[in-house]
């Protein structure tokens, strides 16, 4: 539920934040053109309604506006159902539209310097979107002139162009006296896929602030680069937790096997989320060797780190996990009993039958639901009874599965 709706709440909330009459004129001015069949991107008089709201918002409130806007939602619904036309819908279409007009490029140059850092970042990403001439002459204007806010929001806004020549702004950012633009500059050359941009990157990852080495770390796994993997593995032992974790995903990422018993030397760090990242990349290599390690953590005191490490045995599809899996499917948590039971699907040992037919009894639909995932993959008479007690469990996806499960 809170994926499907996701996507609609930032935009909602850019509805409630901005005045209602400044907003609906922006609204009502959009609604014309669309109906035309024109869709222009934003005027500064739409802008600026919406820039004002962000700024007097709180700031995860703002911030959560801003990701939808620059996510770019104008083409419908992410699980593909159609927009009503609308305001909403009008208003979105406005917001997600590339920035032509020079009013309102000149008006999110102008923010760039905000006082608020959502407003610069969603300022300088919509300029950055833009294949406007003068938004590129203000982006570099401001990387290289600006306030340390307003350099990382150019840099922002960079990352966000699809033109090469932008590199070479962004390497030169990587030397910036203020380690929060110079990590931006690292993350905006990973969000380029310009692999030129990785001998610099290597470089950034020894930086001495540990802002900058995690964003070059990251930036280094989005490109991809085998010439990453030394520095990768050196930075797993990274005095800072989140160096190395950026460190484990970034090589799950490249998804090298050679670099699985790196990884499995950082099972038992001491920091949850390295491990956590350290299983999400072995379950990325899908390699034989992790087993043992992928059980073990099956028993780990974070919830989370146990349920990937499920989830990553049943991508082993090994017989050698199925005791391990049973046993985690009456964990405490529920995330753990849903992935133990995805994963005895996966694995498709028919003695599991047993085991995934109590687990139709959890007390958590989502569970009863892998559970009944699972039993589809088992060619079993236990599993079909299963199925068929399924049919009449109180939750209606765990009756659709087993029917259509049984129709085969």
């Amino acid at each position: 539920m809170v994926a499907r709706l996701a996507p609609a709440l930032p935009l909602l909330g850019l509805i409630l934040l901005a005045p209602p009459a400044a907003l609906a004129r922006a609204i009502t001015a959009h609604a014309g053109r669309h109906r035309s069949g024109t869709v222009p991107g934003p005027t500064a008089a739409q802008l600026q309604p919406v820039l004002d709201a962000l700024g007097r918002s709180d700031p995860l409130a703002c911030a959560l506006a801003a990701d939808a806007v620059l996510a770019g939602l104008s083409g419908g619904r992410r699980d593909g159902s159609p927009v009503e036309d609308g305001a909403a819908h009008s208003l979105e279409r406005a917001l997600t539209g590339p920035v032509t007009a020079p009013d309102a490029v000149a008006l999110l140059a102008g923010h760039l310097g905000d006082s608020s850092a959502c407003v610069r970042r969603m300022a300088a990403g919509l300029l950055g979107r833009t294949e406007s001439p003068e938004a590129m002459a203000r982006l570099r204007a401001a990387l290289r002139a600006g306030q340390p806010g307003e350099r990382q929001a150019a840099a922002f806004g960079l990352g966000e162009r699809e033109d090469p020549d932008v590199r070479e702004l962004l390497e030169g950012a990587l030397r910036d006296p203020d380690a929060a633009v110079a990590a931006t500059a690292a993350w905006a050359l990973g969000s380029t896929g310009d692999a030129r941009a990785v001998p610099s990157l290597l470089v950034a990852a020894g930086h001495v602030d540990g802002r900058v080495r995690r964003a070059a770390v990251a930036a280094l796994g989005g490109l991809g680069d085998r010439r990453a993997l030394g520095v990768l593995v050196e930075q797993l032992g990274s005095d800072e937790a989140g160096v190395r974790a950026a460190a484990a995903e970034a090589l799950g990422e490249i998804g090298e096997r050679e670099t699985t018993p790196a990884l499995l030397a950082r099972m038992k760090d001491a920091d949850a989320d390295v491990r956590l990242s350290v299983v999400e990349a072995l379950a990325r290599l899908e390699d034989a060797r992790a087993l043992e390690a992928l059980v073990l953590c099956l028993s780990d005191p974070d919830a989370r780190v146990r349920a990937e490490g499920a989830a990553a045995l049943g991508g082993l599809e090994d017989a050698r996990a199925v005791d391990a899996l049973v046993r985690a499917t009456v964990d405490a948590d529920p995330r753990v009993r849903a992935a133990a039971s995805e994963s005895l699907g996966e694995i498709r040992d028919p003695r599991t039958a047993q085991a995934l037919s109590a687990v139709l009894g959890d007390r958590v639909r989502e569970v009863r639901r892998a559970a009944t995932r699972a039993l589809t993959h088992l060619e079993s008479p236990a599993a079909r009874a299963a199925l068929r007690a399924a049919t009449s469990d109180a939750d209606p996806e765990v009756r659709r599965e087993a029917v259509r499960a049984l129709g085969r």
